[in-house]
């Protein structure tokens, strides 16, 4: 067990749902006088000297947006990010992404390093637990029987000391294959993006929502000063040359896990490849420097 939050001077993490946060911001902003649009599908956006204009539809109802600058969140698969420059890169593992309906079987997340692949328990909610299972590349749903996946996950998350794990009904599941994109630069103009739109990151060192908030702060900030009573756009300018190091410190970092994880291609992880990551386990476990820096990076205390 590593104590992560010991490593950090007591900065551990918190377990905030993103469904749940999103609500919570969305009822925050209506309170305060905010104008929420769902089911509004952005198409297109024209720049201009003095604004913006975002396209969209609703249904089949055209909507037109004009404003001053735009924050372009709409993933990694939306209209106006997918025209945006970057770099990516695909993985060759591919994950089963499962939700059960069962409590958390301890009190933090569970990793397994195992010769036959990854696996992981991640809490969801006192009642819901999320389980992640790394399978063969060639495989999909009709190979994995709820069966084969609980015999795997006992098998793969099974420790001395530590009783099995709480099974309950698999009630989500899916297939990630891992792939990964920066952005460069993460503005236009006026439109900036940011989350999933601006980098995309797998799911290894638990960074995606983090950096996506980071994002938000850094240009709420920049817009503040910018439109406000200020008049300052020089915050606002800097927002890729600020944000843009720290989107690929946790690039490498989550790019760490990964090859700490997955088996992948080298033949379920036997060998030579198994026993590198190993040795990388037993540093983060019994090398006091090395535990402070993993610890730190995986709980983000610097940001």
């Amino acid at each position: 067990m590593l104590d992560y939050a010991g490593l950090c001077g007591g900065r551990g993490s918190y377990i905030y749902p993103q469904h749940d946060l999103v609500a919570d911001w969305a009822g925050q902003l209506l309170a305060a006088g905010g104008d929420l649009r769902f089911g509004v599908e952005a198409t297109g956006i024209e720049q201009s000297g003095d604004g913006v204009v975002v396209r969209a539809v609703r249904g089949a109802e055209p909507v037109t947006v004009r404003c001053e600058a735009v924050v372009v969140g709409d993933g990694a698969a939306g209209v106006l990010s997918a025209a945006a420059a970057g770099v990516s890169a695909a993985y060759p593992t591919r994950w089963l992404t499962l939700i059960a309906a069962a409590p958390p079987s301890a009190a933090g997340a569970i990793y397994g390093l195992h010769a036959r692949g990854f696996a992981g328990q991640f809490h969801r909610s006192a009642a819901m637990t999320r389980f992640m299972l790394e399978i063969p590349a060639g495989e999909g749903y009709g190979q994995w029987d709820d069966d084969r996946i609980w015999a795997e996950l006992d098998q793969r998350l099974a420790a001395a000391g530590r009783p099995p794990i709480r099974r309950g009904e698999l009630v989500e599941r899916d297939i990630l294959d891992h792939r990964v994109r920066v952005c460069d630069p993460m503005q236009h103009g006026r439109v900036f993006l940011a989350g999933d739109a601006a980098h995309l990151i797998t799911p290894a060192g638990g960074k995606g929502m983090n950096i996506a908030i980071q994002d938000a702060i850094e240009l709420a900030g920049g817009l503040t000063e910018r439109y406000g009573e200020q008049h300052d756009g020089r915050r606002l300018a800097s927002y890729t040359r600020v944000r843009l190091p720290r989107v690929w410190r946790h690039q490498e970092f989550s790019n760490l896990m990964l090859s700490l994880f997955n088996a992948g291609a080298a033949g379920h992880g036997q060998g030579f490849s198994y026993g590198l990551r190993r040795a990388r386990l037993d540093l983060i476990l019994s090398d006091p420097q090395y535990s402070r820096w993993f610890a730190r990076a995986y709980a983000g205390v610097d940001e």
